[in-house]
């Protein structure tokens, strides 16, 4: 894939627009500034919003097909401060389930990083969690919605204490997720 904006076709699903940058990477959540609002409904997270040049989530449903169809790597980028070098972590099996799950997180496989600390927990905790938002809670717990919580949707456990790269920014944490088909 080139980088830039790619029409995507997985399987006999229907075509759809995809950011894409370079090396094979597809973009699925890109958080530059805090300009776009991540504290939104189910329907807008399955379905994906904002801008592919700029802020969005790419959608439940897309992320489903690509990470069913075939194995995926999960790349993530977190930049913390203006201007400070991001810390990379890489998964080997990024796979989330359908909607009939709630789109769980069914596996991150293995990770390598970038960076000078342990960070394996960074989505460890997030592992077999259902996604929620603040209009579906699917975390277990009906006394506590992560996704209102939290301000944004993600795969939460019980008690809302694992890491939510959807979670309000001021554009002091900047992040990147891509995925892209494993290869040895």
């Amino acid at each position: 894939m080139t980088a830039g904006i790619q029409e995507i076709q997985i399987g006999n699903a229907k075509p759809f627009k995809a950011m894409c940058d370079g090396d094979g990477w597809m973009i699925i959540q890109r958080r530059i500034n805090g300009t776009e609002d991540f504290n939104r409904t189910w329907q807008e997270y399955e379905d994906g919003f904002g801008d592919l040049n700029k802020e969005f989530w790419f959608g439940l449903e897309k992320i489903h097909l690509a990470t069913s169809f075939t194995r995926q790597r999960l790349n993530m980028s977190i930049r913390s401060g203006w201007g400070a070098d991001p810390f990379v972590i890489h998964f080997d099996d990024f796979r989330i389930g359908n909607s009939e799950s709630f789109y769980k997180l069914e596996s991150i496989g293995n990770y390598t990083e970038d960076w000078h600390t342990r960070s394996e927990n960074l989505l460890k905790n997030n592992v077999n969690n259902a996604f929620s938002t603040y209009d579906a809670n699917h975390n277990g717990n009906p006394e506590l919605n992560c996704g209102s919580y939290g301000a944004g949707g993600f795969w939460f456990s019980f008690d809302c204490l694992d890491y939510n790269m959807n979670e309000p920014t001021d554009g002091y944490w900047t992040t990147v997720l891509r995925i892209r088909p494993y290869t040895d």
